[in-house]
């Protein structure tokens, strides 16, 4: 429901709609080799990291992700969602 409401204008969101995901791994360092085959989902929120300039990266941890004033969200806030065509 939240993909209908962006593309009918909810946060003034342009680009491309897609904000939950699920995929499966096909290939993975040997220290994640574990997750190979394995259905995964991921985190629509991206921070900047950037502990040197961002007092809210700096602390880290899910405050950086969620709060980061830099911060993106997959197909919602200024990142391109996860729909594509074959």
């Amino acid at each position: 429901a939240t993909d209908i409401e962006i593309m009918k204008g909810y946060m003034g969101f342009k680009g491309i709609v897609g904000h939950e995901f699920v995929g499966v791994v096909e290939t993975a360092p040997a220290s994640h080799a574990h997750l190979v085959g394995k259905r995964v989902v991921g985190d629509i929120n991206l921070c900047c990291w950037d502990a040197a300039s961002c007092g809210t990266c700096a602390v880290g941890g899910a405050r950086a992700r969620n709060h980061c004033p830099k911060r993106t969200v997959l197909g919602i806030l200024n990142k391109d969602g996860t729909y594509c065509e074959r």
